[in-house]
């Protein structure tokens, strides 16, 4: 039998080892470019700057903005899974 995985919160993110999906992507973007252009080391300081900022940011604002400021102002032709951000309540 396979154990199931219950998150602690109804609402918590899913996770890529200890990060969120936003997190992780913040941090090992830096480093890949790092990598690519041959500054590891300045990766590396990119990647723990950027995290550090972002966990700040997170603090300042409760964590879920970043998510939710993407939602509203980007384009939503390559989201046609959700709905439109001025529908705020649907009734069945």
């Amino acid at each position: 039998m396979n154990p199931i995985y219950v998150p602690k919160y109804l609402d918590e993110p899913p996770r890529i080892l200890m990060w969120t999906h936003a997190e992780a992507a913040i941090l090992l973007g830096p480093f890949m470019l790092g990598i690519v252009f041959s500054f590891i080391m300045l990766g590396i300081i990119g990647s723990v700057a950027m995290g550090l900022s972002l966990k700040k940011l997170q603090k300042s604002f409760e964590g879920s903005c970043i998510l939710s400021a993407a939602y509203w102002y980007f384009p939503q032709n390559k989201l046609k899974t959700l709905p439109p951000t001025y529908i705020r309540e649907y009734l069945g």
